[in-house]
């Protein structure tokens, strides 16, 4: 951890998306300044490049912030990855993209303390059928409790984030493992 400062937000596993987006918008080492950044390899390998204002391709390089201990490199387990597919099913896992899959194993399988930043609805919706719904966060309520406050794409809102878990709320009273 760079200079040795107490981060805001602790045990934050990322999605690819959200790494890409930070890139985007320019704050990306000001966010791992102020946040406690795990990723599973996967989303770290998913973590190639992105889009500049001119739809050019800049690459992204992640080793020098494992290096500094800006990320901390996460793996999920097999037997994590089974725990979860046991709880939803196969159907579910296999809409999940496997960094996903591996965030929410961690999260539900090794430590219930990781908070999951993502923009993708069904990762909301599995944490809210598993009663979880408090460990998923959206980026523009990081941003805010870091002081980087700014507009996001909607899909990185709060909003948006509760609309989700409010369908996976729904899915999980019905019993529902399916997640449609």
């Amino acid at each position: 951890m760079r200079g040795g400062s107490l981060k805001k937000f602790r045990l934050l596993l990322l999605d690819a998306n959200v790494v890409i987006y930070l890139f985007q918008l320019g704050i990306w080492d000001k966010f791992v300044e102020s946040c406690d950044v795990h990723m599973e390899r996967t989303i770290i390998e998913q973590c190639k490049y992105y889009k500049d204002d001119n739809e050019g391709k800049r690459p992204i390089d992640l080793s020098a912030y494992m290096k500094r201990g800006d990320i901390v490199e996460e793996t999920a387990e097999l037997t994590e990855l089974v725990s979860l597919k046991d709880k939803f099913g196969s159907d579910i896992i296999e809409r999940l993209d496997r960094g996903e899959a591996e965030a929410l194993a961690l999260l539900t399988e090794r430590n219930p303390k990781f908070l999951i930043c993502s923009s993708d609805p069904i990762v909301f919706r599995v944490l809210a059928a598993l009663g979880m719904s408090e460990q998923g966060v959206a980026l523009e309520t990081v941003l805010q409790g870091i002081g980087l406050r700014r507009s996001v794409d909607s899909q990185y809102t709060e909003k948006y984030r509760r609309m989700y878990l409010q369908r996976g709320f729904q899915e999980g009273l019905q019993g529902l493992t399916s997640l449609k």
